[in-house]
């Protein structure tokens, strides 16, 4: 699952798997939190195949479909809405605009994939760039989070 998916302190609201809490995963089964081994980074759930509603939905990846890959996010060039006003620009440049995200994990399936533009379910559309052999987010998605 995604790091963000799981808050072993969750804030209000917070539907997707914590301590004491279950999710489906999507197109899956149902798991329950069990533990969380800090040391790993890792969650343990137990699952139940059911029909039972549950209020969050979380999209996963198995350890056998999953293979490395670099992901590289944009955001604003500019730490200002208004640029017009601005006389120096290089005073103004976001130094989080550009986000490497090297330990990140896609389907076998899409690593493959021809020039195409593929979409990871809550984030955006990539596309692989074979120059820097990397993904790169053209189009993020709005969260409702």
């Amino acid at each position: 699952i995604e790091r963000t998916d799981f808050a072993a302190v969750p804030p209000p609201k917070f539907f997707r798997l914590k301590p004491g809490g279950e999710v489906r995963l999507m197109n899956a089964v149902v798991v329950k939190y069990e533990s969380y081994d800090e040391a790993t980074d890792t969650v343990h759930v137990t699952g139940e195949v059911t029909d039972r509603k549950v209020k969050g939905t979380i999209h996963w990846l198995s350890t056998e479909a999953a293979v490395p890959a670099k992901v590289i996010h944009f955001g604003r060039l500019f730490n200002m809405a208004d640029m017009n006003a601005v006389e120096n620009y290089d005073e103004h440049l976001n130094p989080e605009s550009k986000a490497v995200i090297d330990g990140a994990f896609i389907e076998r399936g899409v690593s493959t994939a021809e020039a195409g533009t593929v979409q990871a379910v809550r984030n955006g559309y990539y596309k692989y760039d074979p120059q820097t052999e990397s993904w790169l987010r053209v189009v993020a998605l709005k969260s409702a989070f």
